[in-house]
């Protein structure tokens, strides 16, 4: 949840400020970043 909220609001705020204040290592946001999604996700993203 930390990390999508990064995602969405990192062109409002630097991204390394929010994973500070929310405890959440940099290294590991930008990981998820590069992860692809996985193929629950997109089996729950397709029946929405």
């Amino acid at each position: 949840m930390k990390y999508i909220f990064i995602r969405d609001y990192r062109g409002a705020f630097p991204a390394d400020l929010m994973c500070r204040s929310l405890g959440v290592g940099s290294s590991g946001f930008y990981a998820w970043l590069k992860r692809p999604e996985s193929p629950r996700r997109r089996d729950n993203l397709r029946f929405c």
